[in-house]
């Protein structure tokens, strides 16, 4: 399958913002960082990016503080959208697949039962949420080894797995290539990078080692990335 570069929303309160290392609570506007927007309105900004892909994470439902569904609803109509709603039982797939064609499931959020139960495990994806290299999990029995999990999450037919770099999202720091080329060499699934990611050359080390597709913003925002690989 083709590399795949997929545009990144953090939306909150109606606006885009930029994420940086997870740390929500201080997150600023788009527009106060990006040279290619003037404002932080989702659908202002899809008119200018024009991204086949989207990921899209909604702070607010993440946060349990209400939710930006009708603008995720609405990015969907533009494009192929992934979305993390903040899943933390099969309800919450259910609703999320009104307003969005896959899923993330996040392992910040999610129980293990809700990968075991979901229906649409096919269509959705699985988020392997990591802080250094120690998922960041709710759920007990979720182990913490990220390899422990990966090699748990062989036996479901998921869509694809995300590594996200929490703690390196929005400073393009670079990536741990020796550990991510381990962690693809023991997944079946297609697997998508994200977190850090600083310019080109990032893309095409990602590609040697076997990676299906990168998350992107910030390096997007800041001119690094073309805007013409997302289209």
């Amino acid at each position: 399958m083709p590399f795949k570069l997929i545009f990144v929303m953090d939306i909150s309160n109606g606006v885009v913002v930029h994420g940086v290392r997870g740390e929500r609570d201080n997150y600023k506007p788009i527009s106060d960082e990006s040279k290619i927007v003037e404002n932080s309105d989702p659908l202002e900004i899809m008119g200018v990016v024009k991204a086949k892909e989207v990921y899209i994470a909604d702070l607010d439902r993440i946060m349990e503080r209400g939710d930006n569904f009708s603008l995720i609803k609405k990015i969907s109509n533009k494009a192929e959208v992934m979305a993390d709603i903040g899943v933390r039982s099969l309800e919450d797939v259910e609703i999320g697949h009104r307003y969005a064609s896959k899923i993330v499931l996040g392992t910040e959020t999610i129980h293990r039962k809700v990968i075991d139960g979901d229906i649409y495990i096919d269509e959705d994806l699985v988020s392997m949420d990591l802080r250094g290299k120690e998922l960041l999990c709710g759920d007990p029995k979720i182990p913490k080894d990220p390899k422990e999990f990966l090699s748990e999450l062989d036996r479901y037919d998921l869509d694809g797995i995300i590594v996200l770099f929490i703690d390196r999202v929005g400073t393009g720091s670079g990536m741990d290539l020796e550990f991510l080329e381990e962690l693809r060499g023991m997944s079946v699934h297609p697997m998508i990078f994200g977190g850090g990611i600083e310019g080109l050359e990032d893309l095409d080390r990602l590609k040697d080692i076997g990676m299906d597709g990168a998350l992107v913003a910030t390096a997007i925002h800041n001119g690094k990335i073309p805007l013409d690989l997302l289209r």
